[in-house]
């Protein structure tokens, strides 16, 4: 109804919202490239500092304002190399390793009726370190077929943060992800191509899923938090196949199909994110581009 009669106006349950980001990042990127050999290497460094206000609607009419304040320092690299080999095919290697740390600090503040920022609820302060290593080839056995593979290892290893019980472990962050796949020239023109994957996937769960501090109140004198240290990462399958080619016009049909495993999402029934289950992806894409 208000947004009816006032289309311009907003709740002044959220009047006091905003946010003030700073931040500053680099990086320096370093190659060579020969007859049959590609390296790189690359180096950056990020400094990010963050304060707001934010309110989160519990129910209608009533929500939670907290001020937080959040400074991160990431730094990190990678070293990747391309060879051609001299063979039949002509086949490409590709392999590299990525590795990166984060620096993180965030606390909440109360925030009173006027707007005003108020006494410390709580803080953490840790580190998330990153490692990848990767390795992919891609290889012309005969003239309209293409074969490619690739596989990586990841690893997340996070520490600090206080968000373990005493003697608890936090869970294994890493998996290998490989993925292959088939591309078929149908005519020589090469107009036409018939195309297949498979592929694993793997996605670690995010620090504020993790370790978010901010507090909410359990309308009973006290509080509880949303994140959940024991969320294992998501994982995945999925198969695809389809068909393109076109002249003046591009037309391609794909199908698919992916499994996850381990889903995170929010849980209405503890009221924190958790690994809540499993979901079937399974469709049809169809497209066509050209000019009229």
């Amino acid at each position: 109804a208000q947004s009816m009669s006032a289309p311009y106006a907003s709740d002044p349950l959220f009047r006091f919202d905003n946010t003030g980001r700073r931040d500053a990042s680099t990086a320096v990127t370093l190659g060579h490239r020969t007859a049959v050999w590609r390296p790189q290497l690359r180096a950056y460094a990020a400094v990010r500092d963050e304060d707001l206000v934010r309110t989160i609607l519990l129910a209608p009419g009533l929500g939670d304002r907290h001020a937080r304040g959040l400074s991160s320092v990431a730094t990190g690299g990678s070293l990747e190399g391309e060879h051609t080999l001299a063979t039949r095919g002509s086949p490409v290697v590709r392999f590299g390793v990525d590795l990166s740390r984060e620096h993180l600090e965030t606390n909440y503040r109360s925030v009173d009726a006027a707007g005003g920022i108020g006494a410390l609820e709580s803080e953490v302060t840790g580190r998330r370190v990153r490692t990848g290593m990767f390795a992919s080839t891609s290889w012309t056995p005969l003239s309209r077929v293409r074969v490619s593979g690739v596989l990586r290892w990841d690893n997340a290893d996070d520490a600090g943060f206080g968000a373990l019980s005493p003697g608890a472990t936090a869970p294994a962050q890493r998996a290998w992800s490989p993925r292959g796949g088939v591309v078929f020239q149908l005519n020589e023109a090469g107009s036409a191509t018939l195309f297949v994957q498979a592929s694993r996937a793997f996605k670690v769960p995010t620090l504020d899923q993790l370790f978010d501090p901010r507090p909410y109140p359990d309308f009973q004198g006290g509080t509880f938090t949303i994140s959940n240290s024991r969320l294992v990462p998501q994982r995945a399958a999925n198969v695809e196949a389809g068909v393109s080619g076109g002249g003046k016009a591009r037309w391609s049909a794909l199908a698919y199909h992916m499994s996850v495993e381990d889903e995170i999402d929010f849980d209405s029934r503890t009221f924190s994110y958790a690994n809540i289950g499993q979901s079937r992806h399974t469709g049809v894409e169809l497209e066509a581009e050209g000019q009229w």
